[in-house]
C-alpha cells in the first residue's frame, strides 16, 4: 500500500517538496513524480485492480515509505476516499499558496504550453463556463480551473470528512520556500521518520518571474470569490495567509495565527 500522498496543491510547491521527500532514505518513489492513479478514470474503481499501482514502484526495502505526489488528488471528486479504501492509514501532505498567485502561475504553465489563448482577465471570466462545459473531459476540466483550485476550504473540509486530522500535514508554500528545513522537520514529525539532513534550498518550475497582471475589476473579482473561503480554510487548517499580500492588502481578518 502508498503510505505517503502529497496530494496538492497544484503550482503550489509540491514538485520541490517531492523532491526533498525522495533524498530521505526512507522514502520510496515511484516511476515519476505524479502517478495520477486515483484520478484514473480508465480504472474500475468497483474492483481496482492495486496490483497496477505498485507496479509503478520499485521494490521497496524493509522501514520505506512509498510516495505518490499527485496534486489533483485534494481537488477532483472522489480521490481521497478512493484513497482511504486502499489505506485508511495513509499520511497525507497538502502544501498551500496564496490562491491569486496559484491562479496566475497556473495560467502562465497552461499558456507557454500553448493550450491557453485567453489572456489571464479573460480566461478568469471563462472558467465557470468552461469547467460545465469539460465536466467528463478530465484534462481539460483540470487544465482550465485557475480559480476553483483555490477554494482551499472547501477542499481541505472534504479531506476532514474523509481522514482524520492527525493524518493531514498542512504546509505553506512560502516557508517551505524560505525555511525548506523547518518544513522538513515538520514532515519528518509527521511521518515518524528519522529526522532530514540539512538540505540546501530547490528552485523547480519556476517561471520567468513576470509580475501579476490582472485588471482591478479582475482582482476584486477573485477577491471577492475566495474571501469567506480563504478565511474559513485558516481557521480550519492553521495555515497562516498573513503572508498573502493580496489578501492582506484587501482584508485583515483573512489573517490567522502563524502554526507553520
Amino acid at each position: 500500500m502508498v503510505e505517503v500522498v502529497i496530494g496538492g496543491v497544484q503550482k503550489c510547491g509540491t514538485t520541490a517538496l517531492h523532491k526533498y521527500l525522495q533524498r530521505h532514505p526512507q522514502i520510496l518513489i515511484g516511476e515519476k513524480k505524479e502517478l495520477h492513479f486515483f484520478d484514473d478514470p480508465t480504472v474500475d474503481w468497483i474492483r481496482p485492480d492495486y496490483a497496477t499501482y505498485y507496479a509503478m514502484f520499485p521494490e521497496r526495502s524493509a522501514g520505506q515509505m512509498r510516495l505518490d505526489s499527485s496534486p489533483s488528488y485534494i481537488y477532483l471528486p472522489h480521490c481521497l476516499e478512493r484513497l482511504r479504501s486502499c489505506n485508511p492509514d495513509v499520511r497525507l501532505i497538502f502544501i498551500f499558496r496564496d490562491p491569486i498567485e496559484r491562479a496566475w502561475s497556473h495560467w502562465s504553465m497552461v499558456t507557454s504550453r500553448g493550450f491557453e489563448t485567453l489572456g489571464f482577465d479573460e480566461a478568469v471570466r471563462a472558467e465557470p463556463d468552461r469547467l460545465a462545459a469539460h465536466a467528463l473531459n478530465l484534462a481539460e476540466y483540470k487544465r482550465f480551473s485557475y480559480i476553483s483550485r483555490g477554494f482551499y476550504g472547501r477542499q481541505f473540509r472534504r479531506a476532514l470528512e474523509v481522514f482524520p486530522r492527525e493524518q493531514i500535514l498542512c504546509l505553506s508554500s512560502n516557508v517551505l520556500r524560505e525555511n525548506p528545513n523547518r518544513v522538513l522537520a515538520r514532515v519528518a514529525e509527521h511521518l515518524d521518520i528519522s529526522p532530514f539532513a540539512p538540505a540546501p534550498p530547490i528552485e523547480v518550475n519556476k517561471g520567468p518571474g513576470k509580475p501579476i497582471n490582472m485588471t482591478q475589476r479582475t482582482r476584486e473579482f477573485i477577491f471577492n470569490a475566495l474571501r469567506d473561503d480563504i478565511r474559513y480554510f485558516s481557521e480550519l487548517s492553521g495555515v497562516s495567509t498573513k503572508h498573502w499580500e493580496i489578501f492582506r492588502a484587501q482584508d485583515s481578518a483573512l489573517s490567522a495565527p502563524a502554526r507553520d
